[in-house]
This record gives structure tokens, C-alpha cells and sequence, in this order.
């Protein structure tokens, strides 16, 4: 928080609050960024384009597409992959490595 924050605002609570509204705050300019990125459009003319004809203007139906599907299903099955591996694990591996090398 700033030094001049409101007396009781400089709480550990408002930091954490702070830093996770900075974050959240980050990860929109990226989506924003992305988003002119891919279909060279303002966020506020994709939700336009969107709002009148959401079947075909949206994330599945751009050029990357086949791509945000692909990161979806990864994303997916990867966290299976490792409670699968850790359950079938005889417990004499110390660390597990799933890049060998």
C-alpha cells in the first residue's frame, strides 16, 4: 500500500488484497494485448462483434482456435498425468522427474 493510504488501510490483509488486484489487473492487459493480437480489434469492438453474433465471433471460431482448444485439453489432462504417476509410484523414486533429463 501507498503511504498515503487512509489510516487502517496498511493492513497485511489490503497488501495481499493490493497485490492480488495487481495481478488480476495484469493478466486483463495480457488478455487485451492478446486479444488485438489475434483479431485486431479494440476489447470494447470484440465484445460489440461478440454481443451481435456470439455463435461465430468468439475464442473457438478465431484464427487460434484449434490452438486455445489444444492448451485447454492439456491443461486438462496434465494435472491427471501427475496424481496417476504419483499413485502407480513405488515410492522409491526420491524425486519425480517428468522431463528425464
Amino acid at each position: 500500500t501507498s503511504p498515503s493510504a487512509p489510516p487502517g488501510q496498511a493492513s497485511p490483509a489490503m497488501k495481499v488484497k493490493e497485490i492480488k488486484n495487481g495481478r488480476l489487473a495484469m493478466m486483463s492487459f495480457l488478455g487485451m494485448v492478446s486479444q488485438y493480437a489475434v483479431t485486431g480489434t479494440s476489447p470494447l469492438e470484440g465484445l460489440k462483434a461478440h454481443m451481435a453474433n456470439p455463435t461465430q465471433v468468439n475464442i473457438f471460431t478465431s484464427s487460434v482456435g484449434n490452438e486455445f482448444v489444444a492448451a485447454i485439453i492439456f491443461c486438462s489432462i496434465a494435472p491427471c498425468y501427475f496424481v496417476l504417476q504419483e499413485q502407480i509410484s513405488d515410492g522409491s523414486d526420491d524425486e519425480f522427474r517428468p522431463i528425464p533429463w
